[in-house]
């Protein structure tokens, strides 16, 4: 029996492997005044290099809670009520993954909930950032009451993932005495000792169900540590640990098929990016059709003006033989040849959004992430890097000043283009005023304020009435039935001496 074609027996919506690419990341802050407010974008740029569709970024420091679109990707964040730029999480997600985006909710500066439609079922993204071991007993408990309240607010259908800095050390625990819950590929160092963090982190996977994905997974010990603490001594070996953990339910587990730390991803942290392999797969939602719009600036121009007049006229007199006498149909025929024409002269080019780096500081980017590279290959545990003599007696490792001269050198690039950016920017306002084109002008600053300011988290989703969101499709349709049943069928109580004051008009 001859086979058929590999297209014509797998149907085109069927992906044999799915894959998808959760991760975690603490990026220190994206609120750096030296990079003038580039790192989002460096750092949506570096997620998009290793091809993540969700990232759960920790330590993020921005206050309040909202989202951003940047690049064409998702930063939903939460963060400090009192304004305060400390702490915070996100979670990132590409335009792939926007498609299936249902709804996300702030818990605190250190939990927050994402919603993902996928094909058979939902998935839940918690992004944690746990505070270390030295803060208060209250501080820890109200963290791991905080993650608890977020996990009991998923569907026992969904599938739950929960990414972050947990701040714990797990090198040191026997994988058999925490019941399936930790992996015997934890990364172990001489002299390790477990923490208050270890143990309630363990305790929370154990009483949920729960297991740390990452230390299952057998791989060379770079690509287990997530951390590297810098020594005062240039010369000594960085201090290396995993604190960054995925987790993810017990019976969903086999869904991860690896898990590990890709160290080229370069980002001014001392954490690096850990990213899970799953086979997931995204529902994309159908893209609805976008009204046409005509252009008001072409509409003004003399010359689009005698050029539309004349096409319309030529359109009629086309068709003149095949006007109808009746109006209905004449005004079909009118309607269809005015359309026609303001498709072919009134619609604008869209300008697709420019980022307002240049591309001297992306190539100095670049330079950065290949010194970073260098700099990771020369610091060996226990080994000693080629050193200079610089300033007198002070050694500095080679590697470690080349990269630090390219941060400096980036950070000063960036803000050059911030500058030329707003500059450009007043000009073109300074011309539209002048040539009183206000409506182009309020165009440009509206546009801007959009990409600054953050949208509101669960805009446009249905919430209970307890204020929580609801994520199921059945469940928002009887939501919104509920809601305009009470809203458009008041029941009013009119006593019936009422009715007979009334007059009455024969």
């Amino acid at each position: 029996m001859s086979s058929l074609p590999l297209s014509l027996a797998t149907p085109k919506y069927c992906n044999l492997n799915p894959k998808a690419r959760i991760a975690t990341w603490n990026v220190k802050t994206l609120n750096d005044t030296r990079a003038a407010g580039a790192r989002a974008e460096i750092l949506v740029q570096r997620l998009s290099e290793n091809s993540i569709d969700i990232c759960c970024i920790t330590e993020v420091r921005w206050p309040g809670s909202g989202s951003k679109s940047i690049s064409g990707w998702t930063v939903a964040f939460s963060g400090r009520d009192d304004d305060l730029k400390r702490q915070g999480v996100g979670i990132v997600f590409s335009p792939v993954a926007a498609r299936s985006f249902i709804a996300a909710e702030a818990i605190s500066e250190g939990v927050m909930l994402a919603h993902f439609q996928l094909k058979s079922k939902k998935l839940s993204v918690i992004c944690a950032y746990a505070p270390t071991n030295d803060y208060p007993e209250t501080e820890k408990d109200a963290f791991y009451s905080e993650l608890q309240t977020a996990l009991e607010k998923t569907s026992s259908r969904d599938t739950v993932m929960i990414a972050g800095d947990f701040n714990a050390q797990l090198g040191a625990e026997d994988p058999c005495s925490w019941h399936g819950s930790l992996g015997k590929f934890a990364y172990r160092k001489p002299n390790l000792k477990s923490n208050d963090m270890t143990h309630r982190l363990l305790n929370f996977c154990v009483s949920n169900e729960l297991v740390v994905r990452n230390t299952f997974f057998n791989h060379k010990r770079i690509h287990l540590a997530t951390w590297m603490g810098l020594t005062a001594d240039d010369n000594a070996p960085n201090i290396r640990s995993q604190i960054d953990f995925i987790l993810t339910k017990r019976v969903s587990a086999g869904q991860v098929l690896n898990c590990r730390v890709f160290r080229g991803a370069e980002f001014e942290t001392d954490h690096w990016l850990l990213v899970s392999e799953c086979r997931l797969t995204f529902k994309k939602s159908p893209r609805e059709a976008k009204p046409v719009r005509y252009s008001a600036e072409l509409m003004r121009s003399d010359d689009v003006q005698k050029e539309f007049r004349a096409a319309v006229n030529q359109q009629f007199d086309s068709s003149r033989h095949e006007l109808s006498r009746s109006p209905e149909i004449a005004w079909q025929q009118f309607q269809s040849a005015m359309q026609v024409c303001g498709d072919d002269l009134l619609i604008a080019a869209s300008q697709p959004h420019k980022p307002w780096l240049s591309a001297r500081t992306l190539e100095l980017i670049e330079k950065k992430q290949i010194a970073y590279r260098e700099l990771l290959s020369t610091r060996k545990e226990g080994a000693i890097m080629a050193l200079r003599k610089d300033h007198g007696n002070e050694k500095i490792p080679l590697s470690k000043k080349k990269y630090r001269t390219a941060v400096n050198l980036c950070r000063k690039s960036v803000r050059q283009d911030k500058r030329e950016y707003w500059r450009k920017m007043s000009e073109e306002l300074m011309g539209d005023f002048q040539k009183n084109n206000i409506h182009s002008a309020y165009q440009r600053l509206n546009l801007r304020m959009e990409r600054e300011t953050a949208k509101p988290l669960g805009s446009g989703s249905v919430r209970r009435p307890d204020g929580s969101i609801a994520t199921d499709r059945d469940e928002c349709a009887r939501l919104r039935r509920e809601y305009f049943q009470k809203l458009l069928n008041c029941q009013r109580d009119i006593h019936p001496s009422v009715w007979d004051r009334l007059p009455v008009h024969a």
